[in-house]
């Protein structure tokens, strides 16, 4: 992801700096109206001609008169002589020929105007720069931020300080003056072309974009870093209580019980020692992919009994034929072992309760059935419990409960917890 917003980022900035351009013709074939005008209209002796073809021609000879002498060629924004906001623009670009006899500069104006309701003393605000040109078609680039305020405005406005600085937000017009020398001197102006230039975005509002987008993709990802860290530690820490809970329920507290034979001596069924690593790849695959698996805690009904009655061998014969019964009742899957003595348990992987109990059914009926006494029943009592989230231990304790169930309720029957 990250890769991917860098080439994006890259890209607009390519893009930006060599497209995303935006270009408003002012004066060119377009036809945009334009005139002029003199000092004549203030008093003034000076004498303005203008001729509008392929180009604005002015001409203008200038007089010596009590007020400022001066002529001005006025070209609208646009056909329809309404203002436009100049604010995504950067340049003024002009295409013009001047000739004087006289060395002269030259004033360029953006004229902003204001709404009618703004209260000024002056219908606009005039932006201006001076240039120094050259004899004969040249061509100009001007900065818009570049352009300021004459002082003779600020002087006249009577405005505070902050409303007199450059504004370009409702221009009109794209005025071109004589410098502002008072000598007699005879001026030809003609403006063959001039445009605005600028980008539809900035490159300050581009670079201050990424930079925000780039804040808050840092953000997200440290903030996704943090969860996920938080979530694989919080899973970690589970996972280790949960390895210490099946350390504790079989009992293996040091070294020497972790290098107990596997296997029970009597049965050949797995002891706790063997059923261990089977518990923990059940508990493994139940937090990968919520795969269930079910215990069943078995215990011989009366055994106690059938010891007294017929001596320990008969108990051992008869453990190790249930033990071999069970054997050949469970599926490949299914783990048993003996868990203590009369007790058997059977880890039954991918099994919920519900099929868990068909296997509990089937070794009662078969227990029941099976004739493993010398003329008497040997029957079994059965809990079943399936895996949830509370842990291996109330697991177990929900299916030794089970199995009390099922004894307080006759025996030789299965419980659910």
């Amino acid at each position: 992801m990250v890769l991917i917003f860098a080439l994006i980022s890259v890209g607009l900035m390519a893009w930006q700096h060599w497209g995303m351009n935006l270009v408003m013709p002012i004066a060119s074939e377009n036809g945009n109206p334009g005139w002029v005008e003199d000092d004549r209209s203030e008093n003034g002796n000076s004498i303005v001609h203008y001729q509008q073809n392929d180009a604005y021609h002015m001409q203008c000879e200038i007089r010596t008169a009590i007020t400022y002498p001066f002529c001005n060629l006025f070209t609208a924004l646009n056909p329809e002589d309404q203002s436009v906001d100049l604010t995504q623009y950067t340049t003024l670009h002009l295409d013009l020929s001047h000739q004087s006899s006289t060395r002269d500069s030259l004033r360029i104006y953006l004229n902003h105007f204001f709404a009618p309701d703004d209260q000024v003393w002056f219908p606009y605000k005039s932006n201006q720069q001076v240039i120094n040109p050259r004899e004969g078609r040249h061509s100009y680039t001007l900065k818009l931020d570049e352009f300021y305020v004459p002082p003779w405005w600020v002087y006249a406005s009577d405005l505070p300080a902050e409303q007199t600085t450059p504004q370009l937000t409702n221009v009109r017009h794209l005025v071109l003056s004589t410098g502002d020398s008072s000598i007699p001197r005879k001026v030809s102006l003609i403006l063959h072309h001039a445009e605005l230039r600028g980008k539809w975005i900035s490159a300050n509002a581009l670079y201050r974009g990424l930079i925000w987008a780039w804040m808050l993709l840092a953000l997200l990802y440290f903030s996704y870093r943090a969860v996920r860290y938080s979530h694989e530690a919080k899973a970690k820490h589970a996972e280790t209580e949960q390895l210490r809970a099946v350390n504790r329920l079989l009992d293996l507290k040091s070294k020497r019980f972790e290098d107990l034979a596997t296997h029970d001596t009597l049965t050949g069924l797995y002891n706790r020692a063997g059923l261990r690593p089977h518990l923990q790849e059940a508990v493994a695959d139940y937090k990968k992919t919520q795969l269930p698996f079910s215990v069943l805690m078995i215990d011989l009904d009366h055994f106690k009994a059938i010891n007294d009655s017929y001596g320990h061998d008969e108990g051992d014969r008869i453990l190790k034929a249930f033990a071999q019964l069970i054997s050949e009742r469970c599926r490949h899957s299914d783990i048993p072992a003996r868990w203590g003595g009369e007790e058997f348990v059977v880890v039954c992987k991918g099994s919920s309760a519900k099929a868990a109990k068909v296997l509990a059914d089937d070794l009662c009926r078969t227990a029941r059935e099976a004739e493993l006494g010398k003329g008497y029943v040997v029957t079994c009592s059965i809990g079943v419990s399936e895996v949830s989230g509370t842990g291996i231990s109330a697991l177990f304790k929900r299916a030794d409960t089970a199995l009390y169930q099922a004894k307080n309720s006759g025996r030789d029957q299965v419980a659910v917890a």
